[in-house]
C-alpha cells in the first residue's frame, strides 16, 4: 500500500499557525499558538531597526606608488654608496635604462598619481531617530607626477641623482 502524505502550512496571523497533514486515510489539523513568540519578534524588530542605516561614504581614493617621495629618495640614495641592487629594492624596476656620453648607466623612474575625493548626501533612520546629512555634493581631484633620474658609475654605485615633482 502506497502511503501519500501532504503537508500544508497556513499562517493566519502572528498569533496562529495552522498545520495540516493529510494521508490516505486521515487528516490531522494542528493549531500552534504563537503568543510566546510575539515579544521575541518585537524585541528583534527594535534591535534590528537600530542598526538600519543607509549613508554614502566616499573615502579618498589614491592610485599612486607612494614610494616615490622626496623624503624616500633622500633616505635611500647616497652618492658613492648606494648600489643598483639597493635602488631596485627601494624603488623597483626603472621605466627607462639608458647610457650617457661617458657610458654610465642612467635609470629613469616616473610615477603618476591621482587623488579623487567626492562627498555626497547621507540618510539614516532608526526607530527612535531619523536624520539627513548633506555635505554639499562636491568633487575634487589632484594629479601628482614624480620623476627620478639616477646616474651610476662603472662600479654600479650612484654617482648623481635628480628628483622632480609636480602637483596640480
Amino acid at each position: 500500500m502506497l502511503l501519500q502524505k501532504l503537508f500544508t502550512l497556513e499562517i493566519e496571523s502572528l498569533d496562529e499557525i495552522h498545520i495540516i497533514i493529510e494521508t490516505n486515510s486521515k487528516r490531522s489539523f494542528f493549531i500552534m499558538k504563537m503568543n510566546y513568540l510575539r515579544p521575541a519578534l518585537g524585541f528583534l524588530f527594535i534591535i534590528s531597526s537600530l542598526f538600519i542605516t543607509s549613508c554614502r561614504n566616499n573615502p579618498d581614493t589614491v592610485s599612486n606608488d607612494t614610494t616615490m617621495t622626496q623624503a624616500n629618495v633622500v633616505l635611500n640614495l647616497k652618492k658613492g654608496e648606494t648600489t643598483q641592487a639597493d635602488v631596485l629594492n627601494a624603488f623597483g624596476a626603472p621605466n627607462i635604462i639608458t647610457t650617457d656620453a661617458a657610458d654610465n648607466e642612467v635609470w629613469s623612474y616616473q610615477r603618476n598619481g591621482m587623488t579623487t575625493q567626492t562627498s555626497g548626501d547621507g540618510f539614516y533612520a532608526t526607530v527612535i531617530l531619523a536624520g539627513y546629512n548633506s555635505s554639499g555634493g562636491g568633487f575634487s581631484q589632484s594629479t601628482r607626477t614624480a620623476t627620478l633620474i639616477i646616474k651610476f658609475g662603472t662600479d654600479k654605485k650612484v654617482v648623481d641623482f635628480k628628483f622632480m615633482s609636480t602637483s596640480f
